[in-house]
């Protein structure tokens, strides 16, 4: 893994926006850990049934439990603030913020709070020390996930943008600072954080899940990470079964090349041994093309590929065979 921390920063990536302090997680493949060619025949035959032993999918599995953890948890503030309104966020400082608000809903790049009718947004900030509240009157506010990648376990964080806003102190009945255009609170977690549980499902686990929720509401920034994932598993799965294939192959076309080569001599007995050799190497030749392309095949494109991985071999056989029947004794 390779960590980039940002300050001050504010883009976009694959997975969303981000703004003020954040890291980055790249996850960089091992040369021998990542790549299945690498893997024994009992490592290989494993990976099917759990795949989230590489690291290329571990990550997307990540990935995918954090986007649905952060809508989990979005729609838990929202239903907080439709029935009681109100909900609690709690920062990494252990102060508690209070918002006070009618809603909550998707406004492109973060989630807008609905003022209840005829006010405004109130926060209220109680600081760790359990001294009285900050309370804030905003004209508009909103929530935007920070998305930490950790490498050990991705955390789940929430800012939330103020903008219009007044401010009172205890013990002040009015701000003598007036209205203030824009402050962000980072760093603050639910009350109820849904992404431990999440991080726990394997990916089969998480992509069930997300098919029961897309049935009902299908949402892009879900389905498209798991669309990711899915890709992701099949093409593993298509190399892992490319890669037992060709092992499987290259260890029948030794046995067959062997037995070439005896008919051969034998057919050729009155010939120079260049020219035995060349009789027995250009068939195990194309043999050896044949597997590695049927490799390639099978990769890209599934179980049709094996019938060139095979062929070749089949064929060789069947050149071994022909040249027995030329020789053998009645």
């Amino acid at each position: 893994m390779v960590s980039l921390e940002l300050k001050n920063a504010a883009g976009r990536e694959k997975m969303g926006q981000f703004s003020g302090s954040t890291t980055l997680v790249f996850p960089i493949a091992g040369a021998f850990s990542d790549d299945p060619k690498y893997c024994t025949n009992g490592e290989l035959a494993a990976i099917p049934g759990d795949p989230d032993g590489m690291n290329m999918i571990d990550s997307r599995r990540r990935d995918l439990a954090l986007r649905m953890a952060e809508r989990d948890a979005m729609g838990a503030i929202g239903e907080a603030l439709r029935t009681r309104g109100e909900v609690g966020l709690t920062d990494r400082a252990g102060r508690k913020l209070v918002i006070r608000a009618s809603g909550l809903r998707w406004a492109e790049p973060r989630w807008e709070l609905d003022p209840p009718a005829g006010g405004q947004v109130q926060v209220e900030i109680y600081p760790a020390a359990g001294d009285d509240p900050v309370r804030l009157a905003c004209t508009s506010a909103g929530l935007k996930s920070e998305e930490v990648h950790d490498p050990a376990m991705r955390r789940l964080d929430f800012a939330l943008e103020v903008e219009q806003f007044s401010a009172r102190a205890p013990g002040e009945t009015t701000d003598p600072a007036g209205a203030r255009l824009k402050k962000v609170y980072g760093g603050l977690m639910p009350e109820a954080n849904p992404l431990p549980a999440l991080m726990d499902m394997p990916s089969a686990a998480l992509l069930a899940e997300v098919d029961r929720r897309s049935a009902l509401r299908p949402e892009h920034a879900i389905d498209q990470p798991a669309r990711d994932l899915r890709q992701r598993i099949a093409k593993l799965n298509r190399e892992v079964l490319s890669k037992r294939h060709e092992r499987a192959a290259m260890s029948a076309a030794c046995l067959v090349m062997v037995l070439t080569g005896a008919v051969t001599a034998m057919r050729l007995a009155e010939r120079l041994p260049l020219t035995v050799y060349l009789w027995s190497f250009f068939p195990a030749l194309a043999a050896l093309l044949t597997i590695s392309a049927g490799q390639n095949m099978t990769h890209r494109m599934g179980g049709v590929g094996l019938l060139v991985l095979w062929g070749g071999v089949a064929a060789l056989a069947a050149y071994s065979f022909g040249a027995f029947l030329l020789v053998r004794k009645h």
